[in-house]
């Protein structure tokens, strides 16, 4: 069986030079009509794929999107590129997806790969607030659609979750069940969108004139569920057990559940666990965690609607910005008090 069928194999089989069966599979003008579908149907009966990537560096066009994120592995990227994938298939886009395992000098090789294939524009979520090194490679050759919360700025196109909004309606949710003494728990004071829940949890309990408690990770560790697990043991060791944690990350609130199992503490007879993003470890049987869901296929969907309109009107139409709205999911992890 013939893994790859190229056009020599099918000028060979069929007895054309190569440029024309080249230039029939490329809608050139200059081949007739009728072998222009002799050539296509037997390709096609040959079994040929169409090398996109090298037709569009010929052509100066691509229907290849490139979708750069920060670490596919985590559920809320990977989620997220699932919507981006399946509104492409509909559009009749292919997908070149990077990613970037959280390494700065991949993110810029990326890139760089991105425009040197000449894709239709680029989706990216980006591992900092400091795009200068994107803004300064694509200096709008391609359209750029940024997603997640780092980036912020009107001057860009991008995708945002609205943040303050989320984390206040997780804490209207704990307030409404009785709950004043709340801890709050986060890995990385530095990430954008942890800084704006975490400023929403301060701004609430200001409002009800009630004591702040944030417990901040002193180091960025990979392993956010260690994170939040290590935390949850410190605040344990401190005697001063609240009766609800809002931890701005589901990983992080899958930690802060199994530090307090350990101790015999439950959840949520003892202390109630609010969460953040929805993932999918979050619905299981066994944690039923209640969380403020990102609402990841608008994400995804507005983020190419704005990429395409950009491509569309060849970047001649101001800057797009979309905040999508987060939801509360109630599950079994939060209880009156």
């Amino acid at each position: 069986m013939i893994d790859s069928v190229t056009i020599k194999m099918i000028s060979q089989h069929m007895g054309y030079s190569v440029s024309t069966i080249s230039k029939a599979l490329n809608g050139y003008p200059d081949i007739g009509e009728s072998t222009r579908k002799h050539i296509i149907e037997t390709a096609t009966q040959m079994g040929y794929v169409p090398n996109l990537m090298a037709r569009s560096l010929v052509k100066k066009t691509s229907h290849i999107i490139s979708v750069i994120m920060p670490d596919i592995a985590t559920s809320i990227y990977s989620e997220i590129y699932k919507s981006i994938q399946h509104s492409c298939r509909v559009n009749n886009l292919n997908v070149f997806l990077c990613d970037c395992d959280r390494n700065l000098e991949l993110e810029i090789e990326y890139v760089k790969v991105a425009l040197e294939n000449q894709v239709m524009g680029i989706l990216i979520a980006p591992l900092s607030d400091d795009i200068s090194h994107i803004r300064s490679l694509v200096s709008d050759r391609i359209p750029v659609v940024y997603l997640g919360g780092k980036v912020n700025d009107a001057r860009e196109n991008f995708v945002s979750s609205n943040n303050t909004y989320g984390a206040e309606l997780g804490m209207d949710y704990l307030f409404s069940l009785g709950h004043r003494r709340i801890t709050a728990i986060t890995d990385d004071g530095s990430s954008l969108s942890c800084l704006r829940r975490i400023e929403a949890y301060a701004g609430k309990m200001d409002a009800h004139h009630l004591e702040k408690h944030i417990l901040i990770s002193e180091r960025r560790e990979d392993n956010v569920q260690k994170t939040g697990y290590l935390l949850t043991k410190k605040l344990i060791a401190s005697h001063s057990i609240p009766t609800a944690i809002f931890a701005v990350k589901d990983l992080l609130a899958v930690g802060v559940m199994q530090a307090l199992n350990e101790s015999g503490i439950r959840v949520p007879e003892d202390v109630s666990i609010l969460g953040y993003d929805d993932i999918s470890l979050a619905a299981l049987p066994m944690l039923e965690l209640t969380t403020i869901a990102q609402p990841k296929k608008e994400m995804g969907d507005n983020a190419l609607r704005i990429l395409l309109e950009q491509v569309e009107k060849q970047g001649m139409i101001p800057k797009s910005n979309y905040y999508a709205h987060p939801q509360l999911v109630v599950r079994k992890s939060c209880r009156r008090v």
